[in-house]
């Protein structure tokens, strides 16, 4: 276990060393945050942790938004919980490796991993994982992606797109109610993604692995994420879920 989990920590220690400014400026962030957001202030809950929290921009977003709230950020990457360390302080963080057995000491009122499980391995038992994380009464909001795996879904890391059913059933197993399960996204983020492999070669490494984002990445990225926000809700590579324990 301790080599598997030094092996993933080197893995995305390099993996946010490439991928940082993408991650951040890239419109699909943005979206998912939102909807992540709303969901929060809808429940009324304060106690949450990031499952894969990356560079904590959905952190700053719920603790910008959200008076009074408890946050916990887990990841992998020992280098990026440094990192959010200093970013903010105010937050707990810790590192975690979704691709073993893990037996949480805490529980949590909202557990939320976004845009994670589809990098990891062991998936099913990092779904596990969540519901372990998540106290009676509490709930598990899950995003990840569907349909067609494109090249650089690979590059960036994808192991596995999903279908929502193997995520909800999963959940069920685990004694967890399924509130809101839907696809989003269609067309817009479907034309992101084919537009991206066609012109991939030419802006792998403008937009990939850039430590900064051009004027011309980062007006493409408003005009996409204009098109999201009216995206379809019911249709699209987007997954959404909501479970409650």
């Amino acid at each position: 276990m301790k080599e598997q989990q030094t092996s993933d920590q080197a893995i995305y220690d390099k993996w946010w060393g490439e991928f940082l400014s993408l991650n951040i400026e890239e419109p699909g962030t943005a979206y998912r945050t939102n909807l992540i957001l709303k969901t929060i202030k809808d429940l009324d809950e304060k106690d949450i942790v990031d499952v894969g929290c990356g560079s904590g921009e959905l952190m700053r977003k719920i603790s910008k938004n959200i008076h009074g709230v408890s946050l916990t950020g887990l990841d992998v990457s020992a280098v990026i919980i440094e990192r959010d360390k200093r970013e903010l302080p105010e937050a707990d963080f810790f590192t975690i490796n979704l691709n073993e057995a893990s037996t949480p000491d805490k529980r949590f009122r909202v557990v939320v991993c976004s845009e994670v499980i589809e990098h990891v391995k062991n998936w099913e038992n990092a779904v596990e994982i969540l519901a372990d994380l998540t106290e009676k009464g509490g709930y598990v909001i899950i995003t990840t992606q569907a349909g067609k795996k494109h090249k650089h879904h690979r590059e960036l890391g994808h192991l596995k797109h999903f279908k929502k059913e193997e995520i909800e059933d999963l959940f069920r197993k685990k004694g967890m109610i399924i509130v809101k399960s839907d696809y989003s996204g269609w067309p817009f983020m479907n034309l992101k993604n084919y537009l991206v492999s066609i012109f991939y070669k030419s802006i792998e490494s403008s937009l990939f692995r850039s430590k900064k984002q051009s004027t011309l990445n980062k007006i493409s990225f408003r005009i996409f994420g204009f098109l999201y926000a009216i995206s379809s809700k019911k249709h699209g590579p987007q997954i959404f879920i909501l479970a409650k324990k």
